[in-house]
């Protein structure tokens, strides 16, 4: 199992190498056909080398459309409806479902964008969802340009980000955000000194 394993990833960054590289000048566009075709040949496995103007990163790419000077990966997963504009930036373990992100839109880390709308320059942190389905409905969610969302925030769709606004981290935002304005909405901590061995103490006497 893992001999063949190895061989189907060493068929695919092989195949890869050999392939002739986009211009700049060109928009790069994955439709189904031609995604079903890379894929054929290599049972389940999911891995495709996705190619960009600009350099080679490992990911998973389904019906998106790229413009020039994209960034994509390692390891983030573009499906159906996706569209990334010029100078738009997709990290690591990103995922994107039927969404807009325009000209130099960050999401480098660990999120969840679907039926989005993403302004141009605007950074989407760490760990953020947009939380777009009720389990019935898609809702959609936009986001202003310039806005920057901080990391663990959960967007509640339908709901829109303003221009330039800022989402503190870890907010959960159910309610449209004015454009330039400051949104938190997370629990306030609350220390208690000396709580940690009061809590470790009375774990100890139970056990004992």
């Amino acid at each position: 199992m893992y001999k063949t394993l190895f061989i189907a990833l060493l068929s695919v960054f092989t195949l890869n190498a050999c392939q002739s590289q986009n211009t700049a000048e060109e928009q790069y566009v994955l439709p189904q056909k031609e995604y079903q075709e890379k894929m054929a040949g290599i049972g389940d496995l999911q891995l495709l080398d996705v190619r960009t103007p600009d350099e080679y990163n490992a990911g998973h790419i389904e019906g998106a459309e790229l413009a020039e000077s994209v960034t994509v990966g390692p390891f983030a997963r573009l499906r159906p409806g996706t569209r990334l504009d010029a100078d738009v930036k997709v990290g690591n373990f990103v995922e994107i479902k039927k969404s807009h992100l325009e000209k130099g839109a960050k999401a480098s880390h660990l999120s969840y964008l679907g039926d989005s709308q993403i302004g141009a320059e605007a950074n989407i942190g760490a760990g953020t969802i947009t939380c777009n389905y009720d389990g019935q409905n898609k809702y959609q969610t936009i986001i202003g340009a310039g806005a920057f969302i901080g990391s663990n925030s959960s967007l509640v769709a339908p709901v829109q980000i303003g221009d330039n606004a800022l989402i503190g981290a870890g907010s959960v935002i159910t309610s449209n955000v004015d454009a330039d304005a400051l949104s938190l909405a997370r629990a306030e901590q609350r220390t208690i000194k000396q709580g940690a061995k009061r809590v470790k103490s009375k774990t100890k006497t139970g056990q004992s």
